[in-house]
């Protein structure tokens, strides 16, 4: 996908960028057929197939889906924590290292979450790629 998403979206920054540019007193509409798609493109890459083939198959069992929900409820609690320079909760950590032990000890739920992060990387590369086209620092301070 990595590939052929990117060159679909250098495709599209070529053609006519919908809202409003500015542009030394002129004023452009912005298109969005290109960022249509790119979305399509998306929906037809391995990464996006794969991944919502897992998902479903995992979250079809409910106590699985449920770990998983405490999974990441608890990883974004402890990410925030660190941003904001906060000693994580050792109580939540020692939760999430077994809830990690226990979903990634099964292969079904293991491939999920790689595929998740598999898509999610992909993305943020898109992502970089916008943004650094539009000149937009992105960055979180101190990072």
């Amino acid at each position: 996908m990595g590939c052929l998403l990117l060159n679909v979206l250098a495709a599209c920054m070529k053609s006519a960028p919908p809202s409003v540019i500015h542009h030394e007193r002129q004023v452009y509409p912005m298109e969005y057929s290109a960022a249509h798609r790119l979305a399509n493109e998306l929906r037809q890459s391995e990464e996006y197939m794969t991944y919502h083939r897992l998902k479903d198959e995992v979250m079809a069992d409910e106590t699985q889906a449920a770990l998983i929900r405490e999974y990441k409820k608890l990883q974004i609690q402890l990410q925030m924590a660190a941003m904001s320079g906060q000693q994580p909760d050792s109580e939540d950590m020692q939760r999430f290292s077994g809830i990690s032990a226990l979903l990634f000890g099964k292969p079904e739920i293991s491939q999920y979450l790689l595929a998740e992060m598999r898509l999610q990387q992909a993305m943020a590369d898109i992502f970089k790629i916008i943004t650094d086209a539009a000149g937009l620092d992105m960055q979180l301070p101190g990072m």
